[in-house]
C-alpha cells in the first residue's frame, strides 16, 4: 500500500508500507486466507484489514491521545454488479498490550493486545 498524504501533515507514515493488507471473512478468526475466486465473483471475505504507522501520537478533541505507532483498519469489502470491488468505511483501533496469567497458579502468562477504538475512516472513490 502506498500513502501519499495524510491530515494533519506527518502524523502518518508516508510512502510504501511494509504491512500487508489481507481479506477477512471473519477479523477475529485469522486462521483464514485468501480465496482467490473471491476477486472474480461475490467476495466470500467482506472486510479488508490493514495497519498504518503513526509517527507521533494523536491529540483528540476530547482530551484523549492515539498513541505513536500501529493503527488497525477494518473496512468494508463488497462487488457492485455494475463496477469493481468497492473498499467502503470501516474503523480504527490501536491496541494496547496487557498481560494476562495462562492459568491460575500463575506458572504461565501471556499478552494480550486489547483493541481500543479510536476513530472511523472510508475510502474515496478512485479516479478514471
Amino acid at each position: 500500500m502506498l500513502v501519499e498524504s495524510c491530515l494533519p501533515e506527518g502524523t502518518v507514515e508516508i510512502g510504501e508500507s511494509k504491512d500487508r493488507w489481507t481479506l477477512s471473512e471473519d477479523p477475529d478468526d485469522q486462521k483464514d486466507s485468501l480465496w482467490i475466486w473471491g476477486l472474480f465473483s461475490e467476495p466470500l471475505y467482506p472486510f479488508m484489514l490493514l495497519a498504518l504507522t503513526l509517527t507521533e501520537p494523536v491529540q483528540l478533541p476530547g482530551g484523549e491521545t492515539i498513541p505513536a505507532g500501529k493503527l488497525f483498519l477494518q473496512g468494508e469489502h463488497r462487488r457492485d454488479p455494475d463496477a469493481d470491488t468497492l473498499l467502503g468505511a470501516g474503523t480504527v483501533v490501536f491496541k494496547v498490550p496487557e498481560e494476562l496469567k495462562a492459568d491460575a497458579i500463575g506458572l504461565s502468562d501471556f499478552t494480550y493486545d486489547e483493541p481500543v477504538p479510536c476513530g472511523s475512516f472510508k475510502f474515496l472513490p478512485g479516479q478514471k
